[in-house]
C-alpha cells in the first residue's frame, strides 16, 4: 500500500492504493459471532489477534437499513 496527499482545489485528499495481488484488503462487518464491529478499534484489535498490522481503516458509509454495507 502507498498513501499520498493529492491537493484538488485547495483540499487536500488523502488517497490510498493498493495492490490486490500483495494487500489483503477486506471489509470487515461483522464478527465470528455476527455481530457487527462499531468501532475502528475493534477492528484493531482483530488485526492484532490475527498477529497482523492494521494499515488504513476506513468507515464504507453506504448502508441498507439494518446498518448492512451496498
Amino acid at each position: 500500500m502507498t498513501a499520498r496527499i493529492v491537493p484538488f482545489a485547495g483540499i487536500p485528499f488523502y488517497v490510498a492504493t493498493i495492490d490486490p495481488l500483495q494487500d489483503d484488503l477486506r471489509l470487515l462487518w461483522n464478527d465470528e459471532r455476527e455481530r457487527r464491529y462499531s468501532s475502528f478499534d475493534s477492528v484493531e484489535r482483530k488485526a492484532v489477534a490475527e498477529k497482523k498490522t492494521l494499515l488504513l481503516a476506513t468507515n464504507a458509509g453506504i448502508f441498507r437499513p439494518g446498518y448492512i454495507p451496498l
